[in-house]
């Protein structure tokens, strides 16, 4: 209850206070701005889409900017991203999700030291895939909107809020959806009044408020379609009170805008909306906040920029970014943006008008890296190895190698040191920032005689996984069940069962054979059992949340050897691998379907080993017939394509046999051999086929 009371205060005291950062979205980066070292500047994280790769960076001064090392964010391909005081602290923290990862991991940023902490948000549904901060139950401190499909056939997909994230999640509420949601933003409509929730879903435009029991106000916006693509933006263009929203759809040279209009105190409607034009296809729009107002900034799809004065009503271009190949525009305080070309960063100054604007700083920006860190740093509930009860509740990294921390609750210090060529050194003490639920830490030296080190390569405590077998790949068809027909028995039929295995104890594993069907748990003694082509997805639930969602391809089909013979054998065999997986063969002298061909020679020969027509043994016939070879006549030894793999040897003595390596060739009728029977003679030679 006294925390209750707090925050109530603190919602109240700071109800005016600057609208929740804002996600924007480019080919390359999912980026936001936050506080992340309590300084009043905007400091900048960008997430990029294809590796997941975290990329922070603490403004500095009037110029200058910060990087910590490129870190992985544990999604290989993210869908949300977001930024907001989660653990109610002064500090922002942020959020990222993706579907395939079934949860949502929470980072915070420790200063000067500037690395990751991180820990993990289970968000009671599988596939989260969009996220926004809200505060959902009216106490000033930012929850957790989340966004995701849960699968199966219905009412597919879900919402809802969680609330204390920094303590032990609560899910404030959670509903069923019929529609996905592509995207989701804090959008706040008056200045003064809390966060609402815009959102593309399916299949329209809307703008809803959150309240403790679920959304309290619903408003489209009639006529904006809704897909996958679809991006916004606002602002308070006018200088006034009431925001204005801008879509687009990227790639298109228009956007529509729409005012916020107030009928009635705090009842709010759509005025009449209005299209922008651009003069090229639009990237990206940012709200970039000035003195007085706001302005956009536009990457177009030609890699340009551009800074736009829009009043609410007119459109007039400011000035052009010198350069192109813009990979992001973010604003990063009053009239100030930075963007991105390649490796380097650009600070500019919004706020000259006329001429092309030049950067004011520059400097290098880290390559993202899929490469993680490993965590070297762990906070406990209790003492490790000593209390039976201690639980994992943060991990972190910091610098190489950690020999120490000192603190409690959130406000903790870290010794560490650097690894070079001299070996382990520089000590540096630094400030971090686990969970308030930190009350123990655990560094690489716990005691001068114990050092600890994990293995698992990504930063944060371990998910686990599900296991699918058999693997996935191409399958020998699958023999249909067939009814006796006396005097017949019945044919029973294949079974191709498959199974699953949670790496985590106590992990029930949920299943599905199709992205429409529901999920199913798990019953070792009732396997599922496909009977057609499928691509199945499993995940599995266990103490301390979910595995990510695995899948496997399954084809059952006659496969062309030629497609699946690569050139890896890992057994030495002569059987490639992956003829191997797509047949279920290893033995290379066994004959699997009884015709007289042993399986490497059904390899060889491109013939199916399980079809005793296929692959029956080819006899090797060696025809011969003259011919006149240009020079004079040639005997023409000639064999079928069928033993085209078949090798020509020839003898003196019929001893010994060598083997003919040039001076063959091919037709539509197969391969042959010519022997010149013209002058200079030749003596006598033999000749015959051989298969390896």
């Amino acid at each position: 209850m006294k925390r209750l009371l707090a925050l109530v205060l603190a919602g109240v005291a700071g109800s005016a206070a600057a609208p929740p950062p804002f996600t924007y979205q480019t080919p390359k980066w999912q980026y936001s701005t936050g506080n992340f070292n309590n300084d009043g500047q905007a400091d900048l994280v960008l997430l990029e889409r294809a590796g997941g790769a975290l990329l922070v960076g603490v403004q500095i001064g009037a110029t200058g900017f910060g990087w910590a090392p490129p870190e992985a964010s544990g999604f290989t391909a993210p869908t949300g991203l977001c930024v907001g005081g989660f653990d109610n602290t002064a500090t922002d923290q942020i959020a990222v999700t993706g579907p395939t990862e079934n949860r949502v991991s929470i980072f915070t940023v420790n200063y000067p030291s500037l690395t990751l902490g991180i820990r993990h948000l289970d968000p009671g549904e599988p596939a989260p895939a969009g996220i926004a901060p809200v505060d959902g139950d009216g106490t000033g401190a930012a929850d957790l909107f989340i966004a995701g499909d849960a699968g199966g056939g219905g009412v597919n997909f879900y919402q809802e809020v969680l609330v204390q994230t920094d303590l032990a999640p609560v899910t404030l509420w959670r509903q069923p959806a019929w529609t996905a949601t592509y995207h989701v933003w804090p959008f706040v409509r008056k200045l003064g009044t809390p966060a609402a929730l815009a959102a593309y879903q399916d299949p329209e435009f809307t703008v809803q408020a959150v309240a403790a029991d679920g959304f309290s106000s619903f408003s489209p916006l009639g006529g904006v379609p809704s897909t996958p693509d679809s991006q916004m933006t606002y602002g308070f263009f006018d200088g006034g009170t009431l925001a204005q929203i801008i879509l687009y759809q990227p790639g298109g040279t228009t956007a529509l805008a729409a005012k916020v209009t107030e009928p009635t105190p705090d009842f709010f409607d759509w005025a009449p909306s209005l299209t922008l034009t651009f003069p090229r296809g639009v990237q990206v729009i940012v709200t970039i906040p000035t003195a007085t107002g706001s302005r956009l900034g536009v990457i177009f799809v030609n890699g340009t920029a551009a800074i736009y004065d829009f009043n609410g009503s007119t459109l007039t271009l400011r000035a052009d970014l010198t350069g192109t190949g813009f990979d992001f525009l973010a604003p990063v305080g009053n009239d100030a943006i930075l963007t991105a070309v390649g490796a380097g960063w650009e600070k500019w100054d919004t706020s000259a008008a006329g001429g092309p604007l030049h950067p004011v700083a520059t400097g290098t920006l880290p390559l993202p890296s899929s490469a993680s860190r490993v965590s070297n740093i762990v906070f406990a509930s209790a003492e490790p190895f000593v209390d039976p009860a201690a639980q994992a509740v943060f991990f972190g990294h910091v610098r190489d190698w950690t020999t120490a921390a000192v603190g409690g609750g959130s406000l903790w210090s870290v010794t560490s040191l650097t690894q070079d060529a001299a070996g382990l050194g520089n000590p540096v003490t630094s400030a971090y920032q686990p969970v308030p639920g930190a009350l123990k830490a655990l560094v690489n030296q716990y005691r001068a005689d114990v050092s600890i080190r994990t293995m698992d390569p990504a930063a944060g405590p371990d998910p686990g996984t599900v296991i699918i077998s058999p693997e996935a790949g191409i399958y020998p068809p699958l023999r249909p069940y067939v009814p006796p027909v006396p005097p017949a028995p019945e044919d029973p039929g294949d079974k191709f069962i498959l199974s699953f295995t949670c790496t985590k104890e106590h992990g029930q594993v949920f299943y599905r054979l199709a992205a429409a069907d529901p999920w199913q748990s798990y019953n070792p003694a009732l396997p599922p059992i496909l009977t057609a082509a499928a691509t199945v997805e499993a995940f599995a639930q266990h103490d301390s949340g979910r595995t990510p969602t695995r899948s496997a391809s399954y084809v059952f089909a006659s496969p062309d050897p030629l497609a699946v013979a690569g050139n890896l054998d890992s057994n030495g065999n002569g059987l490639p691998d992956q003829w191997e997986n797509a047949f279920n063969i290893t033995d290379p002298g066994g004959d699997a379907d009884g015709d007289g061909a042993s399986n490497l020679t059904e390899f060889i020969n491109h013939t199916d080993p399980r079809d005793p027509a296929s692959g029956a043994a080819v006899p090797l016939a060696l025809a011969f017939r003259t011919i006149d070879d240009g020079a004079g006549r040639a005997l023409r030894l000639e064999w079928s394509p069928a033993t085209s793999t078949a090798i020509l040897e020839a003898s003196d003595d019929l001893q010994v046999w060598t083997p003919v390596v040039s001076g063959m060739g091919s037709d539509s009728s197969g391969r042959f051999y010519d022997v010149p029977l013209h002058p200079p003679a030749i003596p006598s030679k033999f000749f015959r086929l051989r298969q390896p």
